[in-house]
């Protein structure tokens, strides 16, 4: 998703320690793009190294993450709180030593039983929904440009709703 960003952004990344990263203006903002060169459970590390290039406030941190607690294809925006299992938050929570920044959480819902939750997040995503995969991807896209350009309260007030049905318009 982040890879997505950058590259509709026009923002360069270069390869440096635990990440890739690059930074640009959008619509008269600094931001700061990074995806993390390790394993997810060691995102921290990525964090780490960014912070050694470019200090930055905890809350100027958006971490986007998938999370099964949340419908498939819903989008939601969380600052702070605990990690919810999630092994690549507590890695980043670790390294910031503080749990005082952004999520974006893209909902992938639950696996089927008797599925296992890590082979449910690791497995190759059916043919049948790469679709609602991409349109989710591309709603987080335009989510995080929202966030940047006005804010995480209009973020959150346009991203939250669960995805509209095929064929309608969630705007009207």
């Amino acid at each position: 998703m982040i890879e997505l960003f950058a590259e509709e952004r026009k923002i360069p990344l270069k390869k440096s320690r635990d990440l890739f990263f690059g930074a640009a203006r959008f619509d008269h903002h600094a931001i700061r793009v990074a995806i993390p060169d390790t394993y997810m459970n060691e995102s921290g590390r990525a964090i780490s190294a960014l912070r050694d290039t470019s200090p930055f406030e905890p809350e100027e941190l958006v971490v986007v993450h998938d999370d099964m607690d949340l419908p498939a294809g819903q989008l939601r925006f969380k600052k702070g709180g605990r990690d919810g299992g999630h092994k690549g938050v507590r890695s980043v929570i670790g390294a910031m030593r503080t749990d005082a920044f952004w999520r974006l959480k893209l909902g992938i819902g639950r696996p089927p039983a008797p599925t296992d939750d890590v082979g449910y997040v690791l497995e190759k995503i059916p043919a049948n929904e790469r679709r609602d995969l991409a349109e989710m991807v591309e709603r987080a896209v335009q989510a995080i440009d929202c966030f940047v350009v006005q804010g995480p309260e209009a973020a959150m007030n346009r991203y939250h709703q669960r995805p509209a049905a095929p064929g309608t318009d969630p705007l009207t």
